[in-house]
């Protein structure tokens, strides 16, 4: 549904030039929803707005539902209007001197739509975002809620091959965006629309996505599944922005086929793997809720002996600070049982949860 290749956007600032985004290739399959994750400034947006059309990139190609909409060579820009897109932008962009129908039934005032057929479908994306008792209603008088389900009804109406999503939670509230975050997945698997979706939030990516690319510095970093970046991403950058991670230093000194052995300033440690790396100095990654705490003294496979130095409950979920000969750990485990400050305890790294990075600090 969504094909960009070898996308370059640079921008003379100043004198200066900056390239905002560096060869980004892209493909989004159709019903799909697909994330652009990164920090601020990674880049992200701007590859949203060239696909939108509301940027020129200085190279590349951008396809839309097959059709070619920005190409280098030869030099092509199909404008905004005339792009098989729907977008909803992080302000809403809604009217306030229109009603909550007209607002909706605005795109499909410009593209000509019979009155009564404009009607007909701007009941039906009322109702599917919970609003059609809303159709008269001033947009003045609508929550940020209300307006943010108004811009996604707006959106869904035009009945667009691919939607374009530019943080469009990131005005609501902690508890909002958690509900709004179920209701949006509901709907696009209930349109089966394809979804092209920008955001920093690591927990709105890993929870709407079917799959994301990661970003950083103008560049695609990964892309992957929700559970592949989390649970066994093969980059540092990765591992480092989606959610904690124990990162610790290791030398390759043994394989087997399936069991890597490792030589770390914690102990000598085994990983469970069937791809042997290319290098022999990587890194040890491990998320903080696959560490086991167990009994002091075990002396069990990737078990090594620790204090506790630090504890910070949160009520389901309590992090332990333990140090491990000069170095520390992250240990987050539920709050059934509680542990104390200066309680010395083993710290156990299952194999098959310690993944192999080939890239060093």
């Amino acid at each position: 549904m969504l094909s960009v290749s070898r996308l370059n956007a640079v921008y003379d600032t100043e004198g200066e030039s900056f390239h905002a985004v560096r060869d980004v290739s892209l493909d989004v399959e159709p019903g799909e929803f697909f994330t652009l994750l990164g920090p601020s400034g990674c880049g992200k947006t701007t590859t949203l707005r060239c696909v939108a059309g509301f940027e020129r990139p200085t190279t590349g190609s951008i396809a839309i539902a097959g059709e070619i909409v920005s190409a280098g060579e030869p030099r092509r820009h199909v404008p905004v209007h005339r792009r098989d897109i729907a977008m909803v932008f992080q302000s809403y962009a809604i009217w306030p001197h229109m009603t909550v129908g007209d607002n909706v039934s605005f795109p499909l005032t410009a593209l000509g739509v019979p009155a009564n057929e404009r009607r007909q479908r701007v009941r039906q994306a009322l109702e599917m975002v919970n609003l059609e008792s809303h159709f008269d209603r001033p947009a003045t008088q609508l929550s940020g809620g209300q307006q943010q389900r108004v811009a996604l009804a707006r959106a869904i109406v035009k009945e667009a091959s691919l939607l374009l999503l530019d943080e469009p939670l990131s005005n609501l509230d902690a508890q909002l965006r958690v509900q709004m975050r179920t209701e949006l997945s509901q709907l696009q698997s209930r349109l089966g629309t394809t979804a092209l979706y920008v955001t920093h939030d690591q927990d709105e990516a890993l929870s709407l996505s079917d799959r994301i690319a990661v970003m950083n510095a103008g560049q695609v970093v990964e892309v992957g599944t929700p559970t592949a970046l989390y649970l066994s991403p093969r980059r540092l950058f990765t591992a480092r922005f989606i959610g904690q991670a124990e990162l610790v230093p290791a030398s390759v000194t043994g394989f087997d086929g399936d069991r890597l052995q490792l030589s770390t300033a914690l102990a000598s440690l085994v990983v469970e793997t069937v791809v042997e790396p290319a290098v022999s100095q990587v890194t040890l990654m491990i998320r903080p809720e696959h560490i086991e705490l167990v009994d002091a003294g075990n002396r069990g496979e990737n078990v090594v002996q620790g204090c506790i130095e630090h504890v910070t409950f949160t009520g389901r979920v309590v992090e332990y600070s333990v140090r491990v000969d000069g170095a520390r750990l992250r240990v987050q485990s539920l709050s059934a049982l509680i542990r104390h400050v200066g309680e010395n305890v083993g710290i156990h790294l299952p194999p098959s949860r310690c993944i192999v990075l080939e890239e060093t600090e």
